[in-house]
């Protein structure tokens, strides 16, 4: 195929020339020759990632040489050489110079390779560009799939083998070539199920995979192992959230049924980050790692989805209020300047759309660079560049200044935005604003103690004049202890959306909840039915949920959300939550809290399969394992279930469980530390309440000890302690936070990506089964049939819409919340389908070759694969939106493959009746044969090229009542996209029908059948090995392909005695004098009239000649076999 040019190796030795033109030399590579040396060839090119394909295109100007193209195949690269003579050469005799020659051949071959070819474009350098070769060639995966990194490594299985490992979107595949002995592995990601650091006795620095079927495989010996296993567990989680989508048993919850409209709230989304424009031609080794980096700042700093790290570096920070300096790390993003102490706990976070100067120091003493930026609250933030140079310094502050540029225009807004803040108004105003939170009408719900929440408002006051608020806020420790002390009533909603950074995307998005409720306002769907039942069960006890007002607050928020995430819709225990965060907040805060909630904090809690809280149920378990094993094995010993008990907590956030006044102090310390707290109360309980729960044999004194003990929380510890306001709860979060403080959130990620993928499994798994369990007819098939054909139909799904997946995950980058989407669940449109024949039909794939050759053909015909492909979809009769479900597909297959042969004839007719007139013509059996000569192309057998001429002849006599005319068709070698093809090796010996001048007749089925019987070869087709063609047996998890030295060597030996005998077997036909009936035979074939005296004899010192060296050597195997084959 053609590359981008680059400078090829400077070795020119294991080269040769094929064909030389006046700027191109097609060369072909010594090492595809069988030598003693290719082993240890090979070795030195797999150890030194230099692997190349066999053949290249070189272009040589003057001084000036690049690779111009690469392949395995001579016939793939004389088509290259000859489109690039034809393109080129005339050009380049009319430029001046070479430079001018290269750029234009490089503008051309990168036009000619387009988008498709875009990460091969983006490797300049020569040795990224060899990687992609290599993993294209040494593994057949989809052309679509895209190498991300490659590593050095080593695989130990009996052996050692040194090779390279290679990390794509969908697969880890692996490569090792040792002396003559090759291997590879292919590794799906979504069978993954967990991946771990390791070293034993035979690797170090080993990275283990655990594959769904228990089977281990260890790859060792990194130099980089950190890097590589981020870069798979950030593909892992991309792989997730795929089997998910596609293990949905039911379509978006939240689609509209009547109306389209749900793709117009995609224009909803404005991004804040337009400037930001991605390379489509970047390396995806880099944009991952940067998604890394992007991910990890986002959740230090609760920054919205869109965030792309800038700049990075430490600095000593001027706390404005304490006349302290920090040591610690400044982030700079595309709306954000963000700061984190490394030696205390000090961060703050300020938008770039409320900063309103920025100034430079520069000092000659160290620290000579310094930056001082005033905020929208006149806070002046100073600090000191300690690492960075004079131009580090200057590159931040210039990239600081393109950021600012942008934000102009929102500063505007900002004066409006904050006046519905409760710390920039109330504590000043007593108007409150519009729809403000359902609290200052109809109460907070407190302790009962009012002075102490009136110190603790007093307090907030200070600190907000004293150190900032809002946008200009710095949380230090004493920050943190406020907030786990109690946040009061009035500022838990602002302090609640700042803690988490929903407050950034309710700025970003003005007027979205508003533009959402109004386009759907006439909309139905699943979920909307769902809202209605539950709203009248939220929070009944609190008096604003008993009116109107605060049903239908409630019912905007929820119905709201599931139109701007359809495929998440609506999930029982959202009302719940809904409902708490609408006494705190306005409906608009409660939306954009909502959505941090659901996407960031318990991701996965409210969706379909619920994954993210069955995920977090399982780290919680085990947890309690590790903690309290006692428990633990009383539990399994009792057969009480855990879950049972624990899975409310989490999906209500404990506001089902406990009083809610209890339960928002829990949420306070939820939004600001996350999702750790849950895991940490809930051991707290478990450990509190230990000596009660053993002596609970069975789950409902389990529940009942526990309910009791929630309904005590408000119980003095002891007299004394009571009037300090210290009861249970207080006893519990203390616990919580001494016991149990290694519980934090690096440990809960950890767990969750070591737990994940078993669980996305085990949702497949369920999926699989429930899928088949609803089938309304199963035809044929057995259980296990079914299983393996889902299995297929479920993989052709996920790989096709893995590309669309990538997609839709660029334009999340580039916004700052996630886009609502669309999906059709376990439904497979053509593409699909056609991945699915890939899988199932043999024949079907195209090779590597093929689809490179149609590549160079600008327009390719239909061919007999979309031909095929696309009746048996028609055939399966797709929905009206062109998909079919899991059903249609189980349907369709069992009407081919258990309903005789005459249905697979039916089927066969149908692809070559174009006009659909139930009658086939002589090109409609033309069709038919090429159909046959595609599915045959690569099985090896050689009968059917003599069986379709003999078909074809008996049809057109037929139809025609008359000799068929012998002219040309399809080449079984050649591909499905040109079938006539100028070095057709067949041409002269497969007839094609030809229309006589008069009228054309035709055939219906009944005769198609009737010529199809008298043809025994073709009715064995239709009868049985059409069938044994599909197959649903998963293909292998690996492959593993070995091959030893002796084996190498066995193969020179045979391939240069099989050229001396070529050459000896030459010679001697004119050295032995034929029998007259031998001679005769053959001339009057040829038809050639001659005699014994004609033929000329050699004598024998003519045929002795002095033998090459490398003949030599198995000189006396190959005259062996000269012997045993009689000359």
């Amino acid at each position: 195929m053609l590359v981008p040019p680059f400078t090829p190796d400077s070795s020119s030795m294991i080269w040769e020339t094929v064909t030389l033109s006046k700027y191109f030399n097609l060369q072909v590579s010594k090492l595809l020759k069988p030598s003693f040396f290719k082993p240890l060839m090979g070795t030195l090119q797999n150890l030194l990632d230099t692997s190349t394909e066999p053949y290249r295109i070189i272009y040589f100007d003057n001084e000036i040489i690049k690779t111009v193209a690469v392949g395995e195949q001579v016939k793939q690269l004389e088509k290259n050489l000859k489109w690039l003579n034809d393109t080129c050469e005339h050009i380049f005799d009319e430029l001046n110079n070479s430079e001018e020659r290269l750029e234009f051949l490089n503008v051309k071959i990168i036009n000619h390779l387009g988008v498709k070819e875009n990460q091969l474009i983006s490797a300049t350098d020569s040795k990224t560009q060899a990687a992609l070769r290599a993993f294209k060639n040494h593994f057949k995966l989809p052309p679509s799939e895209r190498l991300v990194s490659y590593y050095s490594c080593a695989f130990y299985k009996s052996m050692v083998y040194q090779g390279w490992i290679y990390l794509s979107e969908n697969y880890i595949c692996f490569y090792s070539y040792l002396l003559g002995v090759e291997k590879k592995i292919i590794l799906e990601l979504k069978l993954i199920e967990d991946i771990s650091k390791s070293s034993d006795s035979f690797l170090s620095n080993t990275i283990t995979f655990t594959l769904s079927d228990q089977s281990k495989y260890s790859f060792g010996n990194f130099f980089n192992r950190d890097e590589c296993y981020e870069i798979l567990t950030q593909l892992m989680d991309k792989s997730m959230d795929r089997v998910l989508k596609n293990s949905a048993l039911e379509p978006n919850p939240g689609q509209a049924f009547n109306s389209t409209n749900n793709n117009s709230n995609k224009n909803l989304q404005k991004s804040a980050n337009n400037y930001e424009t991605k390379n489509i031609y970047s390396s995806l080794k880099n944009q991952v790692q940067q998604e890394l980096k992007d991910y990890q700042l986002q959740n230090k700093f609760q920054l919205p989805a869109g965030e792309s790290l800038s700049f990075e570096t430490t600095v000593l920070f001027s706390h404005p209020f304490k006349k302290s300096k920090l040591r610690g790390k400044l982030y700079l993003s595309g709306s954000f300047l963000c700061f984190s102490g490394i030696d205390q706990l000090c961060q703050w976070t300020i938008p770039l759309y409320s900063i309103r100067r920025v100034e430079k120091h520069v000092s000659k003493l160290p620290p000579s660079y310094a930056l001082t930026v005033l905020s929208y609250h006149k806070i002046l933030f100073n600090f000191q560049f300690l690492e960075s140079t004079l131009d580090g310094y200057n590159q931040f502050c210039r990239i600081l200044t393109q950021h600012l540029k942008v934000h102009m225009s929102r500063v505007k807004g900002l004066k409006d935005f904050l006046s519905s803040l409760y710390s920039e108004t109330y504590l000043t105003d007593t108007t409150l604003p519009v729809g403000a939170a359902l609290g200052f009408e109809y109460g907070f719900l407190e302790d009962g103690n009012k002075a102490r929440e009136k110190a603790k408002i007093a307090y907030w006051v200070k600190r907000f004049e004293n150190e900032g608020k809002n946008f200009s806020m710095i949380k230090d420790s004493d920050f943190y202890k406020l907030i786990r002390v109690g946040i009061p009533g009035p500022l838990r909603g602002e302090l609640w959306e700042l803690s988490c950074g929903s407050i950034y995307l309710r700025f970003k998005n003005p007027h979205l909840y508003e533009d959402l409720i109004e386009q759907n306002k006439d909309n139905k769907s699943l979920s909307l039915e769902e809202i209605e039942k539950d709203l009248n069960r939220s929070l009944p006890e609190y008096p604003a949920y008993q009116t109107d007002e605060g049903i239908n607050r409630l019912r905007r928020v929820l119905t709201a959300y599931s139109w701007y995430h359809p495929e998440l819709g609506y999930c029982q225990a959202m009302n719940i939550v809904g409902s708490t965060l609408l006494i705190y907040m306005s409906e608009e805060q409660a939306f954009w809290t909502f959505n941090v909630l659901c996407d960031k904090l318990v991701p996965g809690y409210y969706s379909t399969s619920m994954h993210g809280a069955l995920l977090d149920q399982m780290i919680f378990e085990n947890l309690v394992a590790k903690m309290m094993p006692i428990l633990d094995e009383h539990l399994k010993k009792n057969g009480i279930t855990l879950s049972i008990v624990t899975l409310p907590w989490f999906l209500t956030l404990f506001i089902n469980s406990m009083p809610l006044h209890f339960a928002q102090r829990i949420l306070d310390c939820f939004f600001l530390e996350g999702p750790k707290i849950l895991f940490q109360i809930g051991l707290a309980i478990l450990k509190i309440n230990g000596d009660e729960l053993l002596n609970c044999k069975e789950d409902g004194s389990f529940i009942d000890t526990l309910k009791t003990y929630f309904s005590t929380l408000d119980t003095p510890i002891n007299p004394e302690l009571a009037k300090k306001g210290i009861n249970k709860f207080t006893k519990l979060i203390q616990l919580a936070y001494k016991e149990f403080s290694l519980v934090d959130m690096q440990m809960i990620t950890e767990m969750r990506k070591s737990f994940q993928m078993k669980v996305v499994h085990n949702i497949e798994n369920f999926a699989r089964q429930t899928t088949i369990r609803n089938l309304k007819s199963t035809g044929k098939f057995t259980n296990q049939e079914l299983q393996l054909l889902y299995d297929r139909f479920s993989s052709a799904i996920f790989y096709v819409n893995s590309q669309s997946s990538q997609q839709e995950e660029e334009a999340d980058l580039l916004n700052g919340a996630p886009l609502p989407k669309a999906n059709q669940n376990q439904k497979m449109n053509f593409e699909s389908f056609e991945n699915l024949l890939e899988q199932i039909l043999i024949g079907y794939e195209l090779s590597p070759e093929e689809i490179e050759m149609r590549k160079l053909v600008e327009k390719p015909p239909i061919s007999p694969r979309t031909v095929l492909g696309q009746v048996m979809f028609d055939q399966f009769q797709p929905d009206e939106d062109g998909y079919l479900d899991f059903q249609q597909i189980v349907t369709g297959f069992d009407s081919i493959l258990n309903h005789g042969s005459e249905a697979r004839i039916k089927l066969f007719f149908d692809m070559i009746d174009d006009q659909m007139l139930g009658t086939l013509n002589s090109d409609s059996i033309t069709k038919f044969a090429e159909l046959l000569l595609f599915l045959y192309r690569h099985t090896g057998s050689e009968e059917y090229l003599s069986q379709i001429p003999k078909f074809i002849k008996q049809a057109d006599s037929a139809i025609h009542g008359g000799p068929a005319s012998p002219t040309s068709i399809t080449s079984p070698q050649s591909t499905d996209l040109d079938w006539t093809l100028s070095d057709n090796p067949f041409e002269d010996t497969i007839p094609k029908p030809q229309s006589p001048t008069n009228q054309v007749k035709s055939i219906d089925i009944e005769t198609f059948k009737a010529l199809i019987a008298k043809n025994a070869w073709l009715a064995h087709f239709f009868e049985t090995q059409f069938v044994q063609m599909i197959t649903f047996e998963a293909p292998s998890v690996y492959r593993l392909e070995d091959r030893g030295l002796s084996r190498q060597i066995v193969d020179t030996i045979v391939d240069q005695g099989t050229k001396v005998i070529g050459t000896v077997g030459k010679r001697l036909q004119h050295f032995i004098v034929p029998s007259d009936t031998q001679l005769t035979s053959a001339n009057n074939t040829n038809g050639i009239q001659s005699t014994p005296s004609q033929v000329q004899m050699l004598k024998h010192e003519e045929l002795v000649e002095p033998i090459p060296p490398q003949e030599r050597v198995v000189k006396e195997v190959f005259w062996t076999i000269l012997l045993m084959n009689k000359y």
